[in-house]
């Protein structure tokens, strides 16, 4: 896939579901709401202020640890339930409770 091809296929959508990658840049540029799950990497150290985002993010006594490898169990990713991306996933179009702030959902693990 070319970057323009990425970036025609972002502009159509109606939500984009993302880590913490190029693509969640483009969508906030087009104006696309976005959810972006966040793992081994800190949520603020990337911050856009992006008031049509959603962050979900488990607090793990390990993390954010910023490494490419996981040398325990990945832990941060795997509690990251697909109910957690829904629920934000429908504040941001519109059928939920409206979020206060693009920060993560608050997750004791």
């Amino acid at each position: 896939m070319t970057l323009g091809s990425l970036k025609e296929i972002v502009r159509r959508c109606d939500l984009m579901v993302t880590n913490d990658t190029g693509p969640r840049h483009i969508a906030a540029a087009m104006d696309v709401p976005v959810v972006t799950v966040f793992g081994p990497t800190h949520p603020e150290w990337t911050e856009i202020y992006y008031a049509r985002e959603r962050q979900v993010a488990v607090k793990v006594f390990c993390g954010p640890c910023q490494k490419k490898t996981c040398p325990l169990d990945h832990r941060c990713m795997i509690r990251v339930t697909p109910g957690m991306v829904y629920e934000r996933s429908v504040e941001l179009l519109g059928g939920g409770r409206p979020a206060e702030s693009s920060q993560p959902l608050p997750v004791i693990a």
